[in-house]
């Protein structure tokens, strides 16, 4: 009797420790809670995602997830898109008009070539000047992206801990880590001097007619791009894997601890069981909050960028179909290499708000193992 004793005594005290996670294991020095944490989330946003972490913290990311609100904010941001590009659309048309001027009056010889070079040079140096506008932006977003993952990761790693995803929370902290690494070092750290590098080739390929390095300009291009999908591809498939992996492992555990209780001790266990159960309904729903809300707000900062970054793009195809009608292969050349610029911003601007978005799924459909 005296060992049963024993043994039962064990395995409640294992059992108790493991499900001292739900609200123990989530605690830091400062002993908050998981809501403070989501709390803190909320208000730690950006000025502007403001209307997300209103939402977090009222229970209302229904309201600024459905289909009617997301479609809105497309729209606005069309909208506000086609206003900031009026600018750029009339330099296009006045750069167009130039190099149309040149073509016609150009005279025969080397005072032709010298009109042709002038025009190309004043035309890429407005166009430098709009790229290098654009990639500062794209540079604060990756910026503003960071911040949105640093702020998330705490939070996230408490409530899987808060869950019993012990493992799972190790995992997610880890992946946010790769994913973090992957946006400072492929993204962020070479985005100006790949832009600057990547112009100087397009400068060179239309001012040169014997010196062509538009080969090379695409090479650079299509080997940072097939590296940056690459690893993204690879840290996507790694953490889906160890989540599948981390999930059941900790659901094993407390599983059995909870059948060894509930078989040794049927009233206490039954007690426990349930306790648990609704504690961590309680957790999922903040888990859900966090990741849908990191969802919305990844899409409310990426989709006006990306907005602008394809219709900027779209006015320099028009630019390049227009100067090939115009019989000028230097402005065409500029163009269509200068597309290709455009493309890699959109590649660095979209790939690292994907990864994010899956994580964010990743972490919002996790099942609780205390459940």
């Amino acid at each position: 009797m005296r060992k049963k004793g024993y043994t039962v005594a064990a395995i409640l005290c294992i059992f108790l420790l493991l499900c001292g996670t739900v609200r123990v294991a989530a605690a830091t020095s400062s002993a908050k809670e998981p809501t403070e944490y989501v709390d803190d989330f909320a208000n730690a946003l950006p000025p502007e995602l403001s209307d997300v972490g209103d939402a977090i913290k009222e229970g209302k990311l229904s309201e600024i997830s459905d289909m009617a609100f997301l479609s809105s904010f497309l729209f606005d941001s069309l909208g506000n898109g086609l206003s900031s590009l009026r600018g750029q659309f009339s330099t296009l048309l006045l750069l167009l008009l130039l190099i149309a001027l040149s073509a016609s009056v150009k005279p025969e010889g080397k005072s032709g070539n010298a009109v042709e070079l002038g025009v190309i040079i004043v035309a890429a140096t407005v166009l430098y000047r709009s790229l290098y506008t654009v990639t500062v932006r794209v540079g604060a977003y990756l910026d503003d992206l960071c911040f949105l993952a640093n702020t998330a990761m705490p939070v996230m790693s408490v409530l899987q801990t808060a869950g019993g995803n012990i493992t799972g929370a190790a995992v997610g902290a880890n992946g946010m880590s790769y994913f973090l690494l992957l946006l400072e070092n492929l993204c962020r750290s070479v985005l100006l001097p790949l832009t600057n590098v990547s112009f100087g080739f397009v400068a060179v390929d239309a001012l040169g007619r014997e010196l062509s390095v538009g080969g090379i300009l695409k090479t650079v291009r299509h080997l940072y791009m097939s590296i940056l999908g690459f690893f993204s591809t690879l840290l996507c498939a790694s953490l889906g894997m160890q989540n599948a992996l981390s999930t059941a492992s900790d659901s094993l555990l407390f599983k059995g601890a909870r059948y060894a209780v509930g078989n040794l001790i049927p009233v206490v266990g039954g007690v426990v069981s349930n306790t648990l159960q609704t504690a961590a309904a309680s957790i999922l729903m903040l888990k859900q909050s966090v990741g849908v809300g990191c969802a919305v707000a990844i899409l409310l900062l990426t989709l006006p960028l990306f907005l602008e970054l394809f219709l900027t793009r779209t006015l320099i195809s028009l630019s390049a179909g227009v100067s090939e009608m115009m019989d000028a292969p230097r402005a065409n050349t500029l163009f269509v290499n200068l597309r290709g610029i455009y493309d890699m911003l959109i590649a660095m601007t979209l790939l690292p708000s994907l990864i994010f978005l899956f994580l964010a799924a990743l972490f919002a459909r996790t099942a609780c193992a205390a459940a």
